[in-house]
């Protein structure tokens, strides 16, 4: 049950992320550590910084509640698995994420319906600690292209 809320999460979040409503889209960020920009999800390069929102509760969820929802029950914890820091926990990250994806998408349909076209805040991308992101110090041609993983993603090799 618990990889079931879990998968039931990415799809809410991939789908916003492949119809382009994350709020900020990884292009609106600071650059990652290579200098990308990059869903941080779909690679399993899940970070906690510099990410939307919808991102980082997702990540929260799989790392810190699925994971101790598995270690509880191999420990024979039933309180861990499901009321302290378990099962109890997920539906709340999960219904986190289907009230900020029901919010993101109820936001587009009246930007749409008015013709506002949204353009991401400037303190996304910078700031004090995403201005000290190795990703801006990266330049064109300082990485090794053949060891590129960024699957289908601009490359700052290219």
């Amino acid at each position: 049950i618990s990889f079931t809320k879990w998968r039931e999460a990415m799809k809410i979040v991939t789908d916003l992320y492949n119809d382009g409503m994350l709020d900020p889209m990884p292009n609106d960020l600071a650059p990652d550590y290579a200098g990308h920009y990059t869903f941080s999800l779909l690679g399993g390069e899940g970070r906690m910084f510099n990410v939307s929102d919808i991102e980082r509760t997702s990540f929260e969820m799989l790392v810190y509640i699925t994971n101790a929802v598995y270690k509880a029950m191999a420990h024979g914890a039933m309180y861990g698995a499901t009321y302290g820091k378990g099962a109890f926990l997920q539906d709340r990250w999960l219904i986190q994420i289907k009230g900020e994806a029901s919010r993101l998408r109820r936001i587009r349909a009246l930007e749409d319906q008015v013709g506002i076209k949204h353009k991401a805040y400037d303190f996304w991308k910078h700031g004090e600690y995403t201005d000290m992101l190795l990703g801006w110090k990266r330049k064109p041609g300082d990485t090794d292209k053949t060891q590129c993983n960024h699957e289908g993603e601009n490359c700052l090799a290219e």
